[in-house]
């Protein structure tokens, strides 16, 4: 405790037997010198929150005023751990309130408040069970309140404060009663048989396998010694069965001990176990079903398709999309209350050099609980009529990205390392020219030497030497595209020549050098992309290692870059592409006569609204492009399209669109207004989904597909159409 406090130990106050229980971080000078918790302006909000009459109980995780009103350290609050246990043992809430990082992290140690906020975790603290449901701390809400976007999201303080209320509410009307599994090691590892290489234990596994042919669902996971099956990497277990029975044997882990004829014996019947009939639930299973069909099932695409699949990890981003929230351990935290990993007590990352026990052990543990967690997510699913989204859009698709994975992009490595030296070459090149400009020896005239690699030099360049304001930003410059476009001149055209060519030599090409200490190239001279179905907030595909959903080819210096694939001999490579797919989504969501019309009839939207911003605006335009030549039309179209179509499709305001297309917001307003005169049903769309948001807290697709509060107008719009 703070001896200096004037309340040295502040004593939890309010109701005996409590619906919630509130737990703060710490106390706050007021409260301090009050003498009682919560007495704050920012508490004051919190209180008006609450139902009248509500029986809250009030207490911090640190029951001591910091010194100088900081942040508590750990090992502050680990001082009042026991006590503050103790009285939630003690008063029994139904709900403990947690508010702030510190408070959340009091119970989950590496929560993030933006991933767990608003989830219900089932806690057990000294044998009393109840709900955790962190949030963020009111003086977060009243400090983000007026701005326009909250720090790591593009959603307004305005809205986060909006449903910050709803999720307090939601607390005193909690029904539901929580469940923790019980971690008791024999209740931990009941139903689980595992194997080192004992031959009688592994004729009592394949003898447990075909008996569960008989499952109609059983849940499987792979241990392995990397993350990828393409190089000299292995399968080091397998374990498979339900929460009731669940068998786990090695694969060719180091340390086990079993002949190579009872370990065909062990695939051979978990093979056959496959085909059987039953459906199967990985918990990642594009990561699982990889590995399966390149090492065991000999790339054989029936392999594929002729098995029905499940992934509980899927399931948890078609409940909760938020990133950071769909692991087996958060997601076995937060609908059965345990730390799964913690308790096998294993350095995930060094499987193979853990003893073979340990990690059959281990992955037959996974399995075990994956199941319990799949029977509860799938009735989550079917209860917020879910399912059919995640079985037709999501866990639908999986093995057909296994499969483009696996088939992969042949590299040309001659082509790649003929690109490096042109590269190489013309880096050096525009080096010289930025050398020979004014403005780079005016700069070598006052500092000696100018790299234009250097952001701090160019940054130094255009403040200090050339006296340019354009790139000041609050209290720091900066020189991003943005800024040395605004500068221009052929310095600042030849640094961002200088970058796309250097970042298009590090960022693409070195990687795809078989040799190089970055290589994304394996033995097979393939590139194996990794395709993403958790990974983004819209639940839109992405792709790692590389992007091949992004590779360049607009820009002069990198379209070149895809000469480094070549397709297998007999076969062509194809690009495709949907031809106006957001346009048909919005159409198809508002059901617009004159959006649908124009796209049966071809009719350019684009080019029409060029025509007309330059009809309406000729001296605007011309100050922007010039003589407006029929040749230029193509490019102005391109714009109207990035900066008045899509941007209104999408929720932008008028005076942020007169903005982009240089003209004065009164003078633009008409036309805006014909805009939506014209496509007045997509504007009606938009004001339903807003409407619809504001009530339900989600913003649903066509396919069925969910995206929770908080969100900002662009998102509630967008998401739908992404």
């Amino acid at each position: 405790m703070n001896p200096k406090a004037q309340t040295p130990e502040m004593q939890p106050t309010g109701s005996s037997s409590p619906k919630v229980y509130v737990l703060g971080v710490a106390p706050t000078i007021e409260d301090d010198e009050e003498g009682l918790p919560f007495t704050s302006r920012a508490s004051e909000y919190l209180r008006k929150q609450f139902p009248r009459g509500a029986d809250v109980r009030f207490n911090y995780i640190c029951r001591t005023l910091p010194p100088k009103d900081r942040a508590p350290t750990r090992v502050e609050i680990e001082c009042f751990r026991e006590s503050v246990e103790e009285d939630i043992a003690k008063t029994k809430p139904d709900v403990i309130l947690a508010l702030g990082k510190e408070a959340l992290q009091w119970c989950i140690p590496k929560g993030k408040p933006l991933v767990c906020r608003g989830r219900s975790f089932p806690v057990n603290v000294r044998g009393h069970v109840c709900w955790f449901e962190p949030l963020h701390s009111p003086e977060f809400i009243i400090a983000v309140k007026n701005e326009k976007k909250v720090d790591g999201t593009k959603v307004p303080g305005k809205e986060f404060g909006r449903v910050w209320q709803i999720e307090v509410a939601r607390a005193f009307d909690k029904k539901s009663t929580p469940r923790v599994v019980s971690t008791q090691p024999r209740d931990l590892y009941e139903g689980v048989t595992w194997t080192c290489g004992d031959p009688k234990e592994v004729r009592e596994i394949v003898a447990a396998m075909k008996r569960m042919q008989k499952q109609t669902v059983l849940t499987s996971d792979l241990e392995t010694d990397a993350l990828r099956p393409y190089g000299e990497s292995t399968i080091l277990s397998i374990s498979v069965g339900t929460d009731k029975e669940t068998v786990s044997f090695p694969v060719n882990h180091p340390d086990a001990n079993i002949t190579p004829d009872d370990k065909y014996l062990l695939l051979d019947a978990y093979h056959a176990l496959l085909k059987s009939g039953p459906s199967f639930v990985f918990h990642n299973l594009a990561f699982d079903l990889e590995w399966l069909f390149v090492l065991l099932a000999e790339e054989d695409p029936k392999f594929l398709f002729d098995i029905k699949w499940h992934d509980s990890m899927v399931a948890g981003f078609v409940l909760d999309e938020r990133a950071g929230g769909h692991s087996l351990d958060f997601m076995c935290f937060e609908h059965m209350g345990i730390n799964l990993k913690a308790l096998s007590n294993i350095d995930r990352k060094r499987l193979a050099q853990a003893p073979c026990e340990k990690v059959v052990k281990y992955g037959g543990l996974d399995t075990k609980y994956t199941h319990k967690l799949w029977k509860i997510v799938r009735r989550k699913m079917k209860e917020q009529k879910l399912l059919t989204h995640y079985r037709r859009e999501q866990v639908s698709r999986i093995p057909t990205l296994v499969l483009a994975q696996a088939k992969g992009f042949l590299t040309d490595q001659k082509a790649v390392a003929s690109m490096l030296t042109e590269y190489d070459a013309e880096i050096e090149s525009i080096e010289k020219k930025i050398e020979k400009t004014s403005e780079a020896k005016q700069y070598v005239k006052r500092f000696k030497v100018f790299n234009p690699h250097a952001p701090k030099q160019v940054a130094a360049l255009y403040r200090d030497v050339l006296k340019r304001d354009e790139g000041r930003k609050g209290k720091r410059y900066s020189v991003d595209e943005e800024t040395l476009k605004s500068i221009g001149g052929k310095c600042s055209e030849l640094i961002l020549d200088l970058r796309r060519a250097t970042k298009a030599r590090s960022t693409y090409l070195r990687p795809l050098v078989q040799s190089s200490d970055v290589s994304i190239v394996w033995p097979d001279h393939r590139v194996h992309t990794k395709f993403n179905t958790t990974f983004t907030d819209t639940g839109r595909l992405s792709s790692e290692d590389p992007n091949m959903q992004n590779f360049p080819k607009r820009n002069q210096i990198t379209r070149q870059l895809r000469r480094a694939f070549i397709p297998t001999k007999g076969h062509v490579i194809i690009e495709v592409d949907y031809g106006q797919i957001e346009a048909r989504v919005i159409a198809m969501m508002s059901k617009d006569e004159s959006l649908v019309a124009s796209l049966w009839d071809r009719y350019d939207i684009h080019m029409a609204w060029a025509e007309r911003l330059c009809a309406d605006f000729p001296k605007e335009m011309k100050s922007q492009y010039g003589k407006i030549e029929p040749c230029m039309m193509g490019r102005l179209r391109g714009d109207v399209k990035n900066r008045v179509v899509f941007p209104a499709f999408f929720g932008a305001k008028m005076p942020y669109i007169a903005r982009m297309v240089g003209v004065a917001p009164d003078d633009f307003a008409p036309v805006f207004d014909d805009f939506w005169d014209m496509f007045a049903d997509v504007l009606a769309w938009q004001k339903r989904s807003i409407a619809e948001y504001t009530k339900t807290g989600v913003v649903r697709c066509l396919t069925g597909r969910v995206r929770h509060a908080p969100l900002s107008v662009n998102q509630i719009i967008n998401t739908p159409v992404q």
